[in-house]
């Protein structure tokens, strides 16, 4: 499907419907929350997905473990699965905490980061994810071989939304909160390393006003084509088509007040990212419309990061859960793209693994 044109290049997503990338219904498993990609070396990826189960919020929920599957010929074909140490690990311990592995960077010395949020299922009796606890991350340096022992991000509770590495800076958006949920209070700030990931320090807190009466959901980073960082939240879920930003200048040390930007056909959930100048951002089509606007998957695209179009429509919903999703660029293709992952209900919330390819064509 032809997409965008931005400057004489035209923009298409392949295949139409997405491509199954994982089946869980075989098993009546899940697969949401967690989809963390990573081009580790020209052409080999890890890609990262749940393995949850059935029950429980009809499949809607974090009562599992992350594997992860590896490509070598930049994802034309796929290994099988295998766990992912750290989170399968933290499962068996059977000590009603779980971990889900949501972004992923790669430094210039090859070090692998995965970025984990914790999930306390106890007080939600194997639902959800929540409370949060504080957020962890792992690293390799052979490509999933070896990992390394596991490091906090901060001290509080929250989540990791985004992370993203320039110039030997990772940046780690973060909410801080023990759950998302209306009646907490729930902060955006950004924590960064210098140091290759051997340490997080907090760099800023970001300007967006959370509400005890408003859910604080999500949230994603972008760098604009003029080097300036723009960070998005999700923190009203009765406004799904006017979502707040804000912008530094300075790399995340301050931030101007915040703009809303308008999506056509709402949007929650975001992922964005850019190929050739031209951004993306897709997740699911809001959760408080009509039933006919909400739960489909939708990409928008923009000149510029900031401006959308009227987006288009990837999947629609069977009436469950699903565009749980992350973007991945590889750069070791024959030709550049974007490889989009996004969890999509197979019954009720149970949800299958697709992925769809973004290419200038």
């Amino acid at each position: 499907m032809k997409l965008f044109e931005n400057n004489g290049h035209t923009y298409s997503v392949t295949p139409d419907g997405g491509e199954l990338f994982f089946d869980h219904s075989i098993n009546q498993r899940s697969g949401h929350l967690g989809h963390a990609m990573v081009e580790y070396k020209p052409g080999k990826i890890l890609d990262f997905f749940p393995n949850c189960s059935g029950q429980g919020w009809n499949g809607h929920n974090g009562n599992g473990w992350m594997e992860f599957r590896r490509s070598e010929d930049a994802g034309k074909t796929w290994s099988e699965p295998e766990p992912f140490p750290y989170s399968k690990t933290l499962y068996d311990l059977n000590l009603g905490i779980t971990s889900m592995c949501e972004k992923t960077v790669i430094t210039n010395s090859g070090k692998v980061i995965i970025f984990n949020v914790i999930c306390d299922l106890i007080d939600n009796n194997g639902c959800g994810w929540e409370p949060f606890g504080i957020p962890t991350y792992v690293s390799t340096l052979d490509g999933g071989k070896s990992w390394s022992s596991a490091k906090r991000v901060g001290t509080r509770r929250g989540r990791i939304y985004d992370a993203c590495y320039k110039d030997g800076t990772i940046y780690v958006l973060m909410v801080q909160g023990a759950s998302a949920n209306k009646g907490f209070h729930c902060e955006y700030h950004l924590f960064c390393s210098v140091d290759d990931g051997e340490t997080f320090e907090e760099r800023s807190a970001l300007p967006f006003i959370s509400h005890f009466d408003a859910n604080c959901f999500y949230g994603a980073l972008v760098w604009l084509k003029d080097g300036r960082l723009a960070a998005y939240a999700y923190y009203d879920q009765d406004d799904e088509f006017n979502i707040p930003y804000t912008i530094s200048c300075d790399n995340g040390k301050t931030w101007e007040m915040p703009k809303k930007t308008y999506f056509a056909k709402r949007i929650r959930n975001m992922q964005i990212a850019s190929l050739n100048g031209t951004y993306f951002c897709a997740g699911r089509s809001g959760s408080h419309g009509t039933k006919e606007e909400q739960q489909h998957n939708i990409v928008y695209c923009s000149k510029d990061g900031i401006n959308w179009d009227e987006g288009y429509y990837l999947k629609m919903s069977s009436g469950g859960v699903g565009a749980y999703s992350n973007f991945l660029l590889v750069k070791g293709a024959e030709k550049p793209y974007l490889l989009y992952q996004a969890s999509w209900a197979y019954e009720g919330s149970k949800t299958n693994i697709y992925h769809w390819y973004f290419t200038e064509d």
